[in-house]
């Protein structure tokens, strides 16, 4: 009995301790998350009610998302592991597609999944997914409706049941394989009146065949192929009500009308009887695959930016409605709603939004619907729109018009013109990132100011200097005081950072007030604050939109009065390089874009000029060099250390490295190639940040002697892999040397696959990869030595040759998850023990001590191993919920782990991107030179103010001793 009572008073033991977690009052105190979609492809409207209140969207990332109409804000979303090609109303319910040919039925209110099926794997027949087009066919109330889905081989039918009651649906699927797979531009069209399916297959300068299918059975009613030898643009072919096709033929400056279920020409027109007077770029009609509701109306936009309202008569003769003249590009949209059905010309210019509205049955324009929106400096063209047409109780419609930009920027523009809300969702793309200490404030500028003149001023000049920071100060605290008291917030904590006291951008005694500046892969840049994640500043450059981009730091805010500068470089597939440099706290421009041809590697010289500006040298495939900036300074301190200025590049494509060093007439001279094996495709390359700090040389032994760590400044790690793509591909481990091109060390894993992610850092190498025996994610660590002899203490060479050196230990560890990016905590003297952060695929980010995968853990540890702390090893990395620093939260495919130190030793900031940003702090070794937040102020002062009393009575008492000893 008591045994028993026993095991249950330790299992209670071990769940309280294992249910440790964040206090509920510290969330978001110095952590917060944002959260995007990214770039819209499709926007559906809530249609259950007159008023759309919500807005459905599917997007480049995968991700179906539900946002409130009224301010963008996030209700719910599904991040799908493939693209979503289709996004449609199903009833009260949202229905989607994938690639693959996955359809689900969502929620619209909560997002929950409640139905799916896969098309390819439909009646157990391996039948290839290539979508063209989906709609539903609306039956009658005591039937249930019908989702076509038309593919380049056959079209599906599904019935999914009683969609309106709400209830699970019970599907059933008839599929009706084609007699010839769909050539050219497929499209798709319904008629619910008559049940039939109509699927055409629209070939350039050929043909186009239509196929009338039964949608009930499935059965084909009818197929006919027209020959159209004189179509030239599928883009310019429109399906009306009554079975039309009308094609717009450029050669012939001709409008066909076509019946598809008879298959034969009923008319013809020529452009200039219709008003044409330009080329016609496309058709249009309403957004529909219902052609009981598209009805005979359609449009034409011409080449020069003309919209001409066209309708087809009883005798297939087309009447011109209206015609609107413009020159700029044009987007018609053709929407219904009730009785109501207008169609909506939205103008684009540069920096401009005109949208106009016409009655479809009039043709007439309605001025009071008119929006007229002039675009934010910052934002790029908009490039779609989306209208969503609803009825109101004072007047027949009412619209809003949801605009996406070249730079992923999602704006609701509403009548009367105003901007409801915008959502950057480029950021849900980031491609590089820097984190920043921020500026000096006013008073410690004039600090800064005061001392730096100490050389060249007399003690009088000093004298009457410091009087006047100090009266500068003065008035800097009394202004302060005055706002203070003005708003009412003179006692009130200005953040919710209870280690940063000011919330405006300057630097704070620890600097964990920083400057995050992210760069987008549209071409967008972003200056964001690292307290709430508010963006300060952003500016779009199109130049660069999809190019490989660097960013890079050549001057920070540390010498004052010279302001912070970045550059970033983009280059495309044919080595065009572009240059922007850029104050990065400020986001302002400053200096003119420059553009390079032949660039093949850019890289940060390792010295600094007068102005503490760090130059970037660009190396063409020539071998010519470029500096940014350039100047003659830079020039003569680029000679006098050419010997130290080393170049390596990369190149995956062809497989081989090559090195570079500077000559005296500034022209870089290749010093070695390295050539992968046959057979094998590097995967990544990595090398060490040269800002970090190292705290010691070497590590002791418990037999008190020291082993010296390899601490080679120009240790590259490369890692390859087998192009064989199966269960016999292997990774490849290199340690290059980037100025001699020796390989240093090199490890083989067999079947062993990508992807890989690493860390290099001091003298060891982390990474993680897949074992495809196995099946499983390993990690794999090593750590490099020079022995317990130190070959040089002055200065290292890589063209020294000490025969075995380095002394290489390595260990192998099994990790329980899929890793997607690694990192490793930063401090600003290297003292704090460094934590590996990895990111793992379920959305969640895990910081483990790096003594968890030291390579020296022994089997069976010895006095001695436990002396060192070492720590016995085991083959599983236990993830624990106390290591995650995302605690609850997910963030979806992320790509990238930044850190940086702060002035606290103990502490590291990081920044976490992927679909979302997440900010936060670590603290590795815990947060050791802060006082804790629960800290006993109280008590402490009650002791020592007991302490100064019992001081004092003891003090009198001996004094009174003292007295009555002499009396005696």
């Amino acid at each position: 009995m008591t045994l028993s009572y026993a095991a249950i008073f330790v299992t209670i033991i071990s769940f309280i301790k294992s249910t440790s977690a964040l206090y509920e009052d510290q969330i978001n105190k110095y952590d917060w998350k944002k959260e995007y979609i990214g770039r819209p492809t499709n926007v559906v409207y809530d249609n259950t009610m007159s008023i759309s209140k919500n807005l459905f969207v599917i997007t480049e990332r995968h991700v179906l998302a539900s946002l409130a109409s009224k301010n963008g804000q996030l209700n719910w979303r599904q991040v799908s592991d493939e693209k979503l090609v289709k996004l449609m109303k199903y009833g009260s319910d949202i229905l989607t597609i994938s690639e693959s040919g996955v359809m689900r039925i969502w929620d619209p209110v909560t997002g929950i999944l409640k139905w799916d099926f896969s098309f390819g794997s439909f009646a157990g027949e391996d039948i290839e997914f290539n979508f063209i087009a989906a709609t539903v066919v609306e039956l009658d109330y005591a039937e249930s409706d019908i989702i076509v889905v038309s593919t380049s081989d056959g079209v599906y039918a599904v019935n999914a049941g009683p969609a309106r009651s709400g209830s699970k649906p019970k599907p059933k699927v008839l599929y009706q394989k084609y007699s010839n797979s769909i050539q050219g531009l497929g499209k798709l069209f319904v008629n619910s009146e008559s049940s039939q399916i109509c699927v055409l297959d629209i070939v350039k300068d050929s043909s186009i065949t239509v196929r009338f299918f039964n949608a009930k059975s499935l059965n084909l009613m009818n197929e006919n192929v027209i020959p159209t030898s004189w179509l030239d643009n599928t883009d310019a072919v429109v399906v009306t009500e009554g079975n039309c096709l009308v094609y717009a033929c450029e050669d012939m400056e001709i409008l066909y009308v076509i019946d598809i279920f008879q298959g034969s020409q009923t008319s013809h027109h020529s452009f200039s009887s219709l008003g044409i007077t330009s080329g016609v770029k496309s058709l249009q009609t309403l957004e529909d695959s219902e052609l009981s509701s598209i009805g005979t109306d359609f449009f034409s936009v011409s080449q020069n930016g003309d919209v001409t309202h066209f309708r087809i008569e009883k005798k297939k003769e087309i009447k011109v409605i209206n015609t609107n003249s413009g020159s700029t590009d044009a987007l018609v949209s053709v929407l219904k709603v009730g009785n109501e059905k207008h169609y909506f010309i939205s103008r684009i210019s540069d920096s401009n939004l005109e949208v106009n509205a016409f009655s479809v049955k009039s043709g007439e324009r309605n001025e009071n619907l008119k929006i007229d929106f002039k675009l934010p400096s910052n934002v790029g063209t908009v490039n779609k729109v989306f209208i969503n047409m609803f009825l109101k109780k004072t007047s027949p419609m009412g619209y809003r018009v949801v605009a996406v930009t070249e730079d992923d920027c999602m704006m609701v523009v509403s009548l009367p013109t105003r901007l409801s809300w915008r959502r950057d969702e480029s950021l849900s793309d980031v491609v590089a990132a820097e984190i920043l200490d921020l500026p000096l404030s006013d008073m410690e500028a004039g600090i800064e100011i005061e001392f730096e003149e100490v050389e060249k001023l007399s003690v009088i000049q000093m004298f009457v200097n410091r009087i006047k920071v100090q009266t500068g100060q003065i008035k800097a605290f009394a202004r302060h005081l005055t706002k203070g008291i003005k708003e009412g917030t003179l006692f009130e904590k200005k953040t919710k950072d209870p280690l940063v006291q000011d919330e405006s951008l300057t630097r704070d005694p620890f600097s964990l007030h920083k400057m995050l500046v992210l760069v987008t892969k549209c071409g967008k840049v972003f200056g964001m604050d690292s307290l709430s994640g508010e963006v300060i500043w952003s500016f779009y450059l199109p130049e660069i939109e999809n190019a490989k981009l660097k960013l890079y730091v050549q001057r920070t805010t540390a010498h004052f009065p010279n302001p912070c500068s970045a550059v970033i470089v983009a280059t495309d597939e044919n080595q065009s390089a572009f240059a922007i440099v850029f104050n990065p706290i400020t986001g302002e421009i400053t200096a003119e874009r420059k553009q390079f041809t032949g660039i093949i590697q850019a890289s940060l010289l390792p010295f600094t000029d007068s102005t503490h500006i760090r130059p970037l040298i660009l190396l063409s495939a020539d071998l010519n060099v470029h500096l940014i900036p350039d100047s003659q300074e830079i020039r003569k301190k680029l000679n006098e250390m050419r010997d130290y200025v080393y170049i390596i590049n990369a190149d995956t494509k062809n497989g081989k490295i090559n090195g570079y060093w500077m000559q005296k007439e500034q022209k870089m001279l290749e010093t070695f190639i390295l050539n992968i094996p046959d057979g094998q495709e590097i995967l990544d390359i990595k090398s060490k940040d040269f800002s970090e700090k190292i705290d010691s040389i070497g590590r002791p032994l418990a037999d008190r002697s020291v082993i010296y760590k390899y601490l080679n400044p120009n240790l590259i790690l490369m890692i390859t892999r087998s192009k064989v793509q199966s269960d016999q591909s292997s990774l490849t481990m290199y340690l290059i040397d980037g100025v001699s091109g020796k390989i240093v060390y090199y490890a083989t894993h067999k079947k062993a696959s990508g992807p890989v992610h690493a860390v290099h850092s001091e003298n060891w190498i982390i990474y993680s990869y897949w074992n495809t025996k196995l099946r499983r994610t390993e990690i794999a660590s090593y750590e490099l030595y020079e022995g317990k002899e130190q070959r040089n203490s002055t200065k290292f060479s890589s063209y020294d040759d000490y025969p075995g050196v380095p002394q290489v230990i390595s260990q192998a560890y099994i990790l329980h998850g899929t890793v997607t990016a690694m990192g490793v905590s930063r401090t600003e003297k290297g003292l704090t023990s460094r934590q590996i952060l990895m990111a793992l695929g379920r959305g969640s980010v895990v910081g483990m001590p790096r003594r968890f995968f030291d390579p020296r853990r022994p089997i069976r540890p010895r006095i001695t191993d436990r002396e060192e702390g070492l720590i016995p090893y085991i083959p599983e990395i236990q993830i624990t919920p106390l290591a995650l620093i995302t605690y609850n939260k997910t963030i979806p495919a992320i790509s990238n782990i930044y850190t940086c130190p702060s002035a606290l030793e103990s502490t590291s900031i990081v920044l976490v991107t992927g679909l979302d940003l997440f900010f936060t702090r670590t603290h590795p070794s815990n947060m050791f030179d802060v006082l804790k937040e629960d800290f006993e102020y109280l008590l402490i002062i009650a002791v020592l103010f007991g302490m100064f009393l019992a001081m004092v009575i003891t003090k009198k008492l001996a004094q009174n001793k003292k007295l009555n000893k002499s009396w005696r």
